[in-house]
């Protein structure tokens, strides 16, 4: 089957990290059989006029739409780039069976007009944290508009977690017409291996902003645990140098604490076989890939019980907590240290593999593939 992807977020020259758990879910659906092209929209201000240009992102076709900021004035000037979009897959003979959009704000315009053009379904999946009650801010007038205007066109909603989905459907969005996929992992890279290192390993890795992430949260409690054989790594894109300089306002012992920055797919993954415990305090998420992975390593996990976390977390593999409660996360940071030796990594690295690797989520897609392209399906 040919499918093709349309999204808001992908890595790129842009930013290289941005979207990659739709760049996931993109592996998943090639390692199902399918063929499969990406098109992404994308606008910044570092972009001075369109432009339509190519990459191969591993073994990926992926187009990319770079528009300024500015064009929204002009509509005009986009259709122009649209144009150049439909002349390209046309010369390239890619006719797809299904448009599958990924985030509908900004790509949904261009999903349907795809769909339409190609007489194809359209199935949409979403990750954006702006349904979010935390985030109503984000979800202003013309977004919503945008949104609900393309959500009459979409044939099943595919969000990333139940939590999402009903969110989503308090806003108006479309239909009754949800399937909850989750985010993927590949587990050729993430998988469980044996440590050697006699220190306890807390770990962090996101996007490190204070809104959403509480980096500086992690290290108060990390501070205040004050255990002689832990140590924390923290790594990400965001700002390092400001959560160097927290942890040495409060007095953090440097010799105990690790900071990383960006780090690429594959280091993520090391990162991860290397620690003992991964602790996420944020104050919203939807269904965090850090978890999945962490899970698909066999370590367990500390993260606030919001969006979908709790989707993902049973005693078995980890410890809820409350956005915001140090003494909480102070508390599960102990208890997973002085009850480590119940959470068998083979178990929860074999359930996450189950359920979150390229085969399964391959294996969800395709079924809601074949019965939109089903005739009466």
């Amino acid at each position: 089957m040919n499918v093709l992807f349309a999204t808001s977020w992908f890595p790129s020259k842009l930013h290289p990290t941005v979207g990659n758990f739709v760049l996931r879910h993109a592996h998943s659906v090639k390692t199902s059989g399918h063929k499969i092209i990406v098109v992404h929209e994308a606008y910044s201000n570092k972009i001075l006029f369109p432009s339509v240009e190519e990459s191969n992102l591993e073994g990926l076709r992926v187009i990319h739409l770079f528009f300024p900021r500015w064009i929204t004035y002009f509509p005009g000037f986009k259709d122009r780039t649209y144009k150049k979009l439909f002349r390209k897959l046309t010369r390239i003979t890619f006719s797809p069976d299904i448009v599958h959009g990924n985030v509908l704000y900004p790509v949904g315009y261009l999903a349907s007009v795809l769909s339409k053009r190609c007489e194809t379904p359209l199935v949409f999946t979403e990750h954006w944290t702006g349904f979010q009650r935390e985030n109503s801010s984000e979800l202003e007038e013309n977004i919503s508009k945008s949104i609900k205007a393309t959500a009459e066109n979409v044939d099943m909603f595919l969000p990333v977690s139940e939590d999402l989905g009903t969110q989503m459907k308090k806003h108006g969005i479309g239909n009754t017409n949800y399937i909850t996929v989750n985010n993927t992992v590949d587990t050729s890279l993430f998988y469980p291996v044996k440590r050697t290192e006699k220190a306890f390993t807390f770990l962090h890795i996101s996007a490190l902003g204070k809104k959403a992430k509480n980096p500086e949260g992690i290290i108060r409690a990390f501070y205040e645990v004050n255990h002689p054989k832990a140590r924390l790594v923290i790594g990400g894109d965001g700002d390092i140098e400001q959560l160097k300089n927290y942890a040495k306002e409060i007095g953090v012992n440097f010799d105990k604490i690790d900071f990383l920055g960006t780090l690429k797919y594959g280091e993520v993954a090391l990162q991860m076989q290397s620690a003992d415990c991964f602790v996420l305090f944020s104050n919203f998420e939807n269904l965090p890939c850090v978890i999945a992975e962490s899970h698909c390593c066999g370590i367990p996990v500390i993260t606030t019980d919001v969006g979908g976390t709790a989707e993902m977390i049973d005693g078995s593999n980890g410890i809820l907590i409350e956005a915001g409660n140090i003494d909480q996360l102070k508390s599960a940071m102990l208890n997973v240290m002085e009850s480590y030796t119940e959470f068998n990594s083979q178990i929860i690295a074999e359930k996450a593999s189950r359920r979150y690797g390229y085969k399964a989520i391959g294996k969800k897609f395709t079924t809601v593939y074949e019965k939109l392209t089903t005739a009466g399906g």
